[in-house]
């Protein structure tokens, strides 16, 4: 033992000295500074005070600036740059630097002509560059007079002509300095010069000298940048409460100014701030309303693109995004609605009031605690909320101005423990469970300031749950009753009682009679325990009284439950309806329509009861939280989910799709749409482009239409549809007048008949019967092909583009066939970067996330999902097929993806259509995905839009209502 306490002693010194060593190794110790410095990425931000730019240099320049990160700079440096190139540069030593970041340096200009260039770097402690830059001109002779103005692939050179000179140009166009030894030189003439055969998209920098015989002139730098309307035309897409944009990338810039307008006639304001990259995602945007977009570059003097636009898509693309979640600070209980605002019961926080006007972004207004808020019930009028307020009673509450409740009157008895309130014409329902379940009545007298109790009801035969109760109040021509529904238990586990139903004088509760009776649902272990009641307003004779009830076999966790469905009234007897079974911890209803919404304890479930035999269950969506109440207005759910607070869900979902309205003058082939317009192409017979107004989507009425030759695919940017016109070409349609579409201009293909298109700024990627072609648009009245890519197969049938890669559907019946994957950074240059070898005849292509969705239009064959994510190791690997009718055999044409869903174009006889596929797992896509078709005959194209699809089929255009 004493061996081995020397030799732990030993160990223990060495490791200490090791560490010692080690610390003493060491520059210094990890701190929150060092830790600071490694996780800064924040680069330091100058503003130089002085000289303002382009003012005349003197003799020595003084510079004086501000950097943002005083303390923490390696180094600040300066370089000026003039027509010689370089022409001083130094440093700003570090100790001179205020504490405030303020510095300033000086240089001489004595042997300086023409302007110069100030570049100001600051490089921080983390090696973050930030710069500085600011121009001066040349004291004396210059030419304060030179311009330059853009336009497309042109740039225009203006100035005062002097006397005797001949003048020198000067120009870049990366966006550096030009000098004697950088850029281009060019002897120029007079003014005005124009300069064509240009780039869109690059920046040019420009520097005039005139020289005579007795001095030389030289002008500022001037920067202009050449741009068509389309070059940064924005490609907008509608998405979930969102709208994506994502541009053209150019050389000149990569910070851009985003405008908006609802209108395509503007006005357009700056909408974005400055965006940095090619993308930017709106999220201020409504429902239901087209916004217009443009883009510029922070470029002065630079042009706003043409627009484009779009709407949200009013379906969420998973069941996670359908839902909005805020917190309370106490337990959310039950929720009612009224009108814009939520209502919610939360324990001692009492009343809340949510604004869900905005049902995606719920936002808490107001607040007002009570004792112990546990459920509530709002009158007809919305002005007063009736809190069940446990050992409180019941209190109401004025919420006639819901950014402001009131507390308006209190009704209390002995050991109250009120846990649920029911509210009808003129008396409030409550259930108290304080010694032994009893309903109490309270009468509303005049104003709610004023509540009195007048019964109490505890004579039931069966003990009563101390969380349900339900209300009714009827008029059958004669007298009035009051009905008042509870859920009961069980007699000495014998007999099982779901529930009872009373006529009664809310005056004289203590004489209140079962006129229904009662329903017993099984005896010992077997049916169900009642639970939630819901009574669905009257409406017509024979609506229903909804039951929520656990089984008995109490298999935890959870135990199921069922949706029961009775008859209420007149009809004297209670029948049982029908039955669902889900598993959960029921905690509320709330029935709209056709639907049943339940709070089950793991979210919402939606049951279908549009045949009351058979309700069925629908969709789930699992809330944050125990969900413990639900209200609905058919569109949204609202949730109260115990402490993770209150939740809205989006309630709308494909499946029950309808033809809003229909526009046949024939067959079409191919649709898009904007604002209230859809554009539709038609082939032989009445070949031509059409404008449709669907401002009214019931009735679709025809404006303008111009002739083609056999068009089958057409794109919108700015004012202009592009039309691939079979054999004819790319026709380029003024639809600036949806009156009057004229053909400005057409491009004639170099091969084969165009049969879709796609567009992107300046450019048209066109599919073909050879290969994809690339049509310059920049001069929309002239345009020409610029590039090509050959196809494996016979013919390329579809084009869709995002980023620099346009994906291809390739291939004809048995040729090759697949998607390609086609870098376009260089539309001049395209080459492929990969290929998915897929389908018989790929047909047409829609992409969704990091999936292709590609149709194949051979009768044994149907929709494949491509992976397209080339950072996925399953990169190109494809999945499917899923076949798009409940027929033997399939025509799958048009496809659209959004989120979880995908629909397609089907024109199979008889069982084509609207095709609706899950794609929520497309990696596991098969025929099993395949949900539901509207039938429609011969469809050939769809695009989505808001709530709608557009269908092409054998007939014309077909408005359907998704949901």
């Amino acid at each position: 033992m004493r061996t081995t306490r020397v030799t732990a002693v030993a160990r223990v010194a060495a490791i200490a000295a090791l560490v010692a060593l080690v610390l003493a190794s060491c520059p210094q110790p990890i701190s929150g500074t060092i830790v600071s410095r490694v996780t800064d990425k924040a680069v330091p931000v100058m503003t130089i005070s002085a000289p303002t730019t382009n003012s005349a240099y003197t003799q020595t320049v003084l510079v004086q600036g501000k950097q943002s990160k005083p303390g923490m700079l390696k180094s600040l440096g300066w370089t000026v740059t003039g027509t010689l190139g370089v022409l001083a540069s130094g440093t700003v030593p570090l100790g001179s630097i205020a504490a405030d970041g303020s510095f300033q340096f000086q240089f001489s200009t004595l042997t300086f002509s023409g302007p110069i260039a100030v570049n100001v770097s600051a490089r921080d402690w983390n090696d973050n560059v930030g710069q500085s830059a600011f121009t001066l001109t040349a004291p004396g002779a210059s030419i304060s007079s030179f311009t330059a103005t853009a336009g497309s692939k042109s740039v225009q050179l203006s100035w005062e002509s002097i006397a005797g000179a001949t003048y020198t140009l000067y120009y870049t166009d990366n966006g550096t300095l030009p000098t004697q030894t950088n850029g281009h030189t060019l002897s120029i003439a007079s003014s005005p010069y124009a300069m064509t055969s240009l780039s869109n998209g690059n920046l040019y920098t420009f520097l005039l000298q005139a020289h005579t015989a007795s001095a030389d002139y030289w002008s500022a730098y001037t920067v202009a940048m050449p741009l068509s309307q389309f070059t940064l035309a924005p490609m907008v897409t509608g998405d979930y409460r969102k709208l994506n944009l994502e541009w053209s990338q150019i050389t000149g810039s990569s910070s851009f100014i985003v405008q908006r307008s609802t209108s395509a006639s503007g006005p357009f304001a700056d909408y974005s701030g400055v965006v940095q990259g090619y993308s930017y995602t709106d999220t201020a945007v409504s429902d239901g309303t087209w916004y217009w977009y443009k883009v510029r570059p922070t470029v002065a003097g630079a042009i706003a693109s043409a627009y484009n636009a779009a709407q949200t898509m009013q379906i969420a693309p998973s069941l996670n995004q359908a839902v909005a979640s805020i917190l309370t600070s106490t337990a959310a209980n039950k929720v009612e609605i009224y009108g814009s605002y939520a209502f919610v019961a939360a324990g001692s926080s009492g009343l809340i009031v949510v604004d869900v006007s905005a049902p995606g972004s719920p936002a808490i207004v107001a607040s007002l605690p009570t004792a112990n808020a546990l459920d509530l019930s709002i009158d007809a009028a919305g002005h007063y909320a009736y809190v069940a307020n446990g050992a409180s009673g019941l209190i109401s509450i004025d919420i006639s101005n819901p950014l402001a409740p009131v507390l308006a009157g209190t009704a209390t008895w002995a050991s109250a423990n009120a846990t649920a309130v029911s509210v009808v014409s003129g008396y409030a329902f409550v259930l108290d469970s304080s010694t032994g379940n009893s309903v109490h009545a309270v009468k509303i007298v005049a104003a709610p300031y004023s509540l009195t109790p007048t019964g109490v009801y505890s004579n039931a035969t069966y003990p009563i749950f101390s969380h349900m109760v339900a209300t009714y109040a009827t008029n059958n021509g004669v007298n009035f009753y009051y009905f008042f529904y509870i859920a009961c238990g069980s007699v000495n586990g014998s007999v099982d009682r779901l529930l009872e139903i009373y006529a009664a004088n809310p005056d004289t509760m203590s004489s209140a009679t079962p006129v229904f009776g009662s329903y017993t649902d099984g005896a010992g272990s077997t049916g169900y325990y009642s639970g939630r009641l819901w009574v669905k307003p009257q409406t017509v004779a024979g609506d229903r009284l909804y039951v929520l009830a656990s089984a008995k076999t109490m298999l935890e966790p959870p135990p199921g439950y069922a949706l029961q469905i009775f008859q209420k009234w007149p009809n004297p007897s209670l029948v049982k309806q029908g039955q669902a079974i889900s598993s959960g911890y029921y905690g509320d209803l709330s029935v709209v329509g056709t639907s049943a919404y339940v709070a089950d304890g793991i979210g919402l479930q939606q049951v279908d009861v549009s045949v009351e035999a058979t309700p069925v269950m629908g969709r789930r969506w699992n809330t944050p939280g125990a969900s413990t109440g639900v209200a609905s207005n058919g569109t949204t759910g609202f949730m109260a989910s115990g402490s993770l607070g209150f939740q809205t869900v989006d309630l709308s979902q494909p499946g029950s799709s309808t033809v809003s309205g229909s526009y046949a003058p024939g067959a079409m082939t191919a649709s898009k749409v904007r604002g209230n317009l859809v554009y539709v192409t038609s082939g032989s017979g009445t070949a031509r482009l059409q404008i449709v107004d669907i401002s009214s989507p019931a009735s679709p009425a025809p404006l303008g239409n111009v002739g083609m030759t056999g068009p089958s695919g057409l794109a919108i940017t700015g004012g202009y549809a592009l039309v691939a016109d079979g054999s004819a070409g790319l026709r380029v349609v003024d639809v600036s007048n949806p009156s009057n579409p004229i053909i400005v201009g057409t491009g004639t293909p170099i091969s084969g008949s165009l049969s879709r298109v796609a567009v992107k700024g300046d450019y048209a990627y066109a599919a073909s019967g050879s290969g994809m072609q690339i049509f310059d648009i920049s001069d929309p009245t002239k345009p020409v092909v610029v590039g090509f890519m050959d196809t494996d197969g016979l013919s390329t049938n579809d084009v869709a583009l995002r980023g620099t890669y346009a994906y291809m559907a390739d291939g004809t019946y048995f040729q090759a066939n697949g998607l390609k994957v086609i870098d376009v950074s260089n539309p001049a240059l395209p080459f492929q970067v990969g290929k998915s070898s897929v389908g018989m005849t790929m047909w047409r292509v829609a992409l969704s996330g990091d999936y292709a969705y590609v149709s194949d239009n051979n009768p044994i064959s149907g929709l494949f999902a491509i992976n397209i994510n080339p950072s996925s190791a399953s990169f190109l690997a494809h999945y499917g097929f899923c076949k798009t009718n409940s027929g033997g055999s399939n025509g799958s044409y048009g496809v659209a993806a959004f989120g979880t869903w995908a629909y397609v174009a089907d024109s199979t006889a008889t069982t084509g259509g609207l095709s609706l596929v899950d794609i929520s797992a497309p990696t596991a896509l098969a025929n099993a995905s395949f949900k539901s078709t509207l039938t429609l005959t011969g469809a050939q194209d769809v695009v989505l839009s808001g709530r709608y699809a557009y269908v092409c089929d054998s007939g014309g255009l077909r408005v359907i209502r998704l949901f």
